[in-house]
């Protein structure tokens, strides 16, 4: 199939959305439908008038040259979604007095590391990304918004220095504060080839223009060759076409993990979307860096901005979602949820379509805010995107009210979790529960095993925490004394409690699971209740 060529512009003239719109409608040569929808677009993405963003000067942007015909919104094959709870939203504001606008997806690889596109956070190449240059990113105007863990300000960005779109596209995020409750995702260590079915999720645009960023979206795809336009090694890609084959990517779409199956059951990242090229034949042809191509480089961001050792893990109670609108006819959502006795938070969040002028104001209370005597949370800063967190709340039905203020409306999502103490199995805090680091960390300290022989060769490739006496202090704290002792029998040994452990980590259960690792005084015995236990460890 032949490709048109790429060009990429850099303009000043961006951060007026209008003139961006009808640079876009010339440059593919029609003009763009106009109405905002009227519900929430049940699909990914639209044409990719790749990476034009609101609001923002400088972006890269892909422009198929002597597209066919006018604009269309060819919007197929995705789904308004709350899965994917890794998946979060990049928010940008021009300067301290501005409105926080959607920018780009991001993607939680550690409980304090989050990964996303370059030009997301540098509208500029390189060296000018550096600190102290020219474009190095504010971060006072960066943060991410997560559903079920809220919002996080960024303490670091780090990106190549050759950075070049649409090479090295790629930018790790250091989080001030961790993600507590979401797993996050693996990257994928090869590349998948060819004709490997897969899934994109973002925060873009679901139509061709007005942008209406700023609802999460999934789509299925299926990767295909690059062809002569990318390097194979560093580059993974599909195609779309306007019959409704394969999801694309648009505006806001920048940064989102192209997720594969894993060999574990679950997905992990083989590729962060960056842009795509139109063609003659009416298909596109969307493209990522690839993971695994670009392996070593971020291997040395995420290294480069990675906190220092994180809390044990909350992990999600419960949770309940709402999808509809806001406008001056329908000014008003409301969204319930029971906290259960012991949470430890209560994390509410709301997102929705980012027009101009569109403000919203979130308040969270006991029975309806409307009617509470007390409010705990009131949340209305300029723009859409609104976040509520409520330390220790107490027991009972809580209500999150979303509530339209200004601008034109549109579709709105709204998030409530509870997040209950973790339980601290992942002992070598590297987001994830691993019968080949942690279990055995466990049973190498429980051994007597200390110094070198306690860690050497079972750190998971992210840990965070990774220094033996560390280790040893963490698996000695009371918490972790009371809850690892899964046979109950009072006494946390290596021959039982850590066995039972690996052996559920392993896959086994029934009599496999405690035939001759049960403790003398055990009173949990049924391999149903070892496994609950143990399950309320590491999820």
């Amino acid at each position: 199939m032949e490709r048109l060529r790429i060009r990429q512009i850099e303009q000043e003239m961006w951060s007026d959305l209008s003139i961006g719109t009808r640079l876009c409608d010339a440059a593919l040569g029609g003009e763009a439908p106009v109405a905002a929808p009227q519900r929430v677009w049940p699909r990914l993405t639209g044409i990719l008038c790749a990476l034009l963003l609101p609001s923002v000067s400088h972006v890269p942007l892909a422009v198929a040259q002597d597209w066919p015909g006018p604009i269309q919104p060819r919007v197929f094959n995705g789904t308004v979604t709350f899965d994917y709870p890794a998946v979060g939203l990049l928010l940008r504001r021009a300067d301290q007095s501005a409105a926080w606008s959607a920018r780009c997806t991001v993607s939680l690889v550690e409980p304090g590391v989050a990964l996303t596109a370059a030009h997301c956070v540098c509208d500029a190449q390189g060296g000018q990304c550096r600190p102290g240059g020219v474009h190095a990113p504010v971060l006072g105007n960066l943060r991410v918004l997560w559903q079920n863990a809220g919002l996080r300000e960024i303490a670091r960005v780090s990106l190549p220095d050759d950075f070049e779109f649409p090479d090295q596209d790629y930018a790790a995020l250091g989080l001030a504060e961790p993600v507590s409750g979401i797993d996050p995702l693996p990257l994928a260590a090869e590349p998948p080839g060819a004709g490997v079915a897969g899934t994109i999720a973002g925060f873009g645009s679901a139509a061709s223009l007005p942008l209406g960023t700023g609802i999460k979206r999934s789509g299925a795809l299926v990767t295909a060759s690059c062809g002569a336009q990318l390097d194979a090694d560093l580059f993974l890609c599909w195609e779309s076409s306007r019959s409704g084959d394969g999801a694309n990517i648009c505006a806001g779409d920048s940064g989102a993990p192209l997720m594969l199956p894993s060999a574990d059951g679950g997905q992990e990242i083989a590729g962060i979307a960056g842009g795509g090229y139109g063609a003659s034949d009416g298909e596109d042809l969307a493209f990522a860096t690839s993971a695994a191509g670009q392996a070593a480089g971020i291997a040395r961001a995420v290294q480069a901005v990675r906190p220092g050792v994180a809390e044990p893990a909350e992990r999600i109670a419960r949770a309940t979602v709402l999808e509809d609108r806001l406008s001056t006819e329908n000014a008003r959502q409301l969204l319930g949820i029971e906290v259960p006795a012991g949470s430890a938070r209560l994390v509410v969040a709301g997102n929705g379509d980012d027009d101009s002028g569109n403000g919203y104001r979130l308040r969270v209370a006991i029975g309806d805010p409307e009617d509470a005597g007390e409010v705990p949370c009131t949340s209305e800063q300029a723009g859409v995107f609104q976040a509520c967190v409520i330390e220790t709340p107490a027991p009972g039905v809580w209500y999150a009210a979303y509530e339209y203020r200004s601008g034109p409306g549109g579709a709105v999502q709204l998030s409530a979790t509870a997040l209950r103490p973790g339980r601290g199995l992942d002992i070598d805090a590297d987001g994830r529960i691993d019968a080949l680091s942690d279990a055995l960390l466990l049973l190498r300290h429980l051994s007597r095993y200390t110094g070198g022989a306690l860690v050497d060769g079972v750190l998971g490739s992210a840990a965070a925490r990774t220094d033996p006496a560390a280790v040893g202090a963490y698996l000695d704290s009371p918490d972790c004394l009371e809850w690892l002792d899964v046979d109950a029998d009072g006494d946390l040994r290596a021959d039982t409690d850590a066995q039972l452990i690996l052996r559920h980590l392993f896959g086994l259960s029934g009599e496999a699971l405690t035939r001759g690792a049960l403790g003398a005084g055990a009173a949990r015995t049924e391999p149903a209740a070892i496994a609950e236990a143990i399950e309320s460890l590491s999820f």
